[in-house]
């Protein structure tokens, strides 16, 4: 008789655990959106003999090329000598006439025959 009862017992336990420990549906509705936010960056590079200043303006994002917007100005005078657009990796000082700017060429091999493509060389009058 008692083995009966807790047959019994352990049998409406079992289906209560059973349709208790079912999981529910949960309903995201908050959609979360990722916002990238590019900002503008602005380098004043003086040249070697401090006569001249490169200044850069580029967007900071993770993309390669970057488009440099360049500019150089006159330390004295403030006075606008050359201007431009490039696309490449980076721009820095050769020397205080040239700008060694550097292209982008994806992944390459080495070319030591012609290392004249991995870079432009814009003169500064």
């Amino acid at each position: 008789m008692l083995n009966k009862y807790l047959v019994f017992i352990s049998f409406i336990l079992s289906i209560c655990l059973y349709t208790s420990c079912k999981s529910n549906k949960i309903d995201t509705t908050d959609k979360k959106e990722i916002v990238v936010q590019n900002n503008t960056i602005r380098k004043e590079i003086p040249s070697p003999d401090k006569s001249k200043i490169l200044v850069l303006e580029y967007l900071d994002k993770l993309e390669i090329p970057i488009s440099f917007n360049y500019k150089v100005i006159d330390s004295k005078s403030k006075k606008e000598l050359i201007s431009g657009v490039f696309s490449g990796v980076k721009m820095e000082w050769e020397t205080n006439t040239t700008i060694k700017a550097f292209t982008y060429l994806g992944i390459v091999e080495m070319d030591n025959e012609n290392p004249e493509k991995l870079y432009k060389i814009i003169k500064v009058e």
